[in-house]
């Protein structure tokens, strides 16, 4: 609903998820210059927010602060999984404690 409201006008909205993209901007950073990952896979219902209002800005923050060695060797995706990958860790959590007793 934030980023409706944000894609809207809403000024708060629009705050909201300039903060929240600013934070996992920095986290993701911070991911980088420690493992060097070749992808960053963003998963669950915020990935839904689609490349927009979600993964365009995201990307564009990342590559402003990022350590810059590193800035190309990386790419920030949507799960594959979309959605879906919550039923999926529901059934693996079931299957693990149905082996364990």
């Amino acid at each position: 609903m934030i980023a409706q409201a944000a894609q809207q006008g809403d000024p708060a909205a629009r705050e909201t998820m300039d903060s929240a993209l600013d934070a996992l901007a920095e986290a993701i950073c911070h991911v980088v210059a420690l493992l060097c990952p070749r992808r960053v896979v963003i998963g669950g219902g915020v990935a839904l927010l689609g490349e927009d209002a979600l993964f365009d800005p995201l990307r564009r923050r990342v590559q402003q602060i990022v350590f810059a060695p590193f800035a190309e060797c990386f790419d920030i995706v949507p799960a594959a999984l979309g959605e879906e990958v919550v039923v999926h860790g529901a059934l693996a959590m079931a299957r693990k404690n149905s082996e364990n007793g």
